[in-house]
C-alpha cells in the first residue's frame, strides 16, 4: 500500500534543477517522480524513514543513497526494485 503523500505547495514545489555529474541515475528518477506527482519532498522522505535533507544532498554530493534507501523511496512512490538476470 502506497502511503498518502502531501501535495507540495505552490511556493515550495520541487524543481528538477541541476544534479552533480556523479549523481546516481536513481536520484534523478526519484526527483522526476516527486515533481511529476507534485508531492512534498518532506512527506516522501518521512514516509521512507529518511531525513528530507538526504534527498537534497544526493543531488549535489558524492555520497548518494544506499540501495536500501532507493528501495524505500521507490516503494513509497509505488514502485518496486527488481533484480533480474541478463539474457
Amino acid at each position: 500500500m502506497t502511503p498518502r503523500l502531501k501535495p507540495s505547495t505552490t511556493g515550495s514545489a520541487p524543481k528538477l534543477g541541476s544534479f552533480a555529474k556523479h549523481s546516481h541515475p536513481f536520484v534523478r528518477v526519484i526527483w522526476e517522480e516527486i515533481i511529476a506527482r507534485k508531492v512534498s519532498v518532506h512527506s516522501v522522505a518521512k514516509a521512507a524513514g529518511l531525513d528530507p535533507s538526504s534527498l537534497y544532498k544526493w543531488r549535489k554530493s558524492s555520497k548518494g543513497p544506499t540501495l536500501g534507501q532507493v528501495d524505500d523511496i521507490l516503494s513509497v512512490l509505488g514502485y518496486e526494485l527488481i533484480v533480474r538476470k541478463k539474457d
